[in-house]
């Protein structure tokens, strides 16, 4: 009977992590992280604006510049749905207006990456 019991004791944290209990806090966070890009022009002052908050805040994002290549002009229009910069494109999803864009980064601060500088 003894033995029964702590066979129970030693193997319930293993079955109840198995059963659906709350994952680590590492993999929630890891699991949330959303697919960012950047969209932006060198000559825009609107995306001057994103990109001057982003370096502000010590963080970086992937980025693509529509002047300098005109297949990242293809993929704006496809993924963001318009063909105007800035576009934050969030997990498929295009944001625009360099205010929204912001606002949404200073809001999720802590899902982007350090930047070098």
């Amino acid at each position: 009977m003894v033995r029964w019991w702590v066979l129970l004791l030693l193997l319930w944290p293993a079955a109840a992590s198995t059963l659906g209990a709350n994952p680590p806090q590492e993999a929630l966070e890891v699991q949330k992280k959303p697919s960012l890009v950047l969209y932006y022009s060198s000559y825009c002052p609107h995306s001057q604006k994103v990109l001057h908050y982003l370096k502000k805040i010590h963080k970086t994002i992937p980025m693509k510049n529509v002047k300098d290549n005109p297949q990242y002009k293809e993929e704006l229009a496809r993924d963001g749905g318009q063909l105007l910069v800035p576009c934050l494109v969030i997990d498929g999803k295009g944001l625009y207006d360099a205010d929204t864009i912001i606002e949404w980064l200073s809001q999720h601060q802590n899902q982007l990456l350090e930047s070098s500088n």
